[in-house]
Parts: structure tokens; C-alpha cells; sequence
């Protein structure tokens, strides 16, 4: 993984985990999770994005570019 979360790195890291037969196959499951953290729309999850979803109320700047 780099700088950014895809929906490849979380179908990756279901599988790696015995997850991905759970999830449906047409992939929904992955690309609502990745909407729910890719504020901006760019089809991955930065690390600001994630840290943005899991500590909302935070107002520091977890990585500067």
C-alpha cells in the first residue's frame, strides 16, 4: 500500500483475510466502504480522509503534502 487506500488494496486485504467470500461478488460492499471514507471523490482514501472519518471532531493535519 502507499500514500492512498484503493478499492485493489481493500479487495487485497479481504482476501488476505479469508473476508472476500463474504462480500457480494459484484464488489458493492468494497466500494461503499471506500465512498464512506473518499470525501474528495478520487476513487482512493488518503490518510487525512481516513483519520477525517475515524476522529471527526480532530482538527490536526495527519499528513501535509
Amino acid at each position: 500500500m502507499g500514500k492512498f487506500i484503493t478499492f485493489r488494496d481493500i479487495e487485497w486485504l479481504m482476501k488476505k483475510h479469508n473476508h472476500y467470500d463474504d462480500l457480494d461478488q459484484y464488489g458493492d460492499d468494497i466500494r461503499l466502504l471506500l465512498s464512506r471514507f473518499d470525501r474528495d471523490g478520487d476513487g482512493r482514501i488518503s490518510i487525512n480522509e481516513f483519520y477525517d472519518q475515524i476522529e471527526p471532531q480532530s482538527e490536526r493535519d495527519y499528513l501535509t503534502a
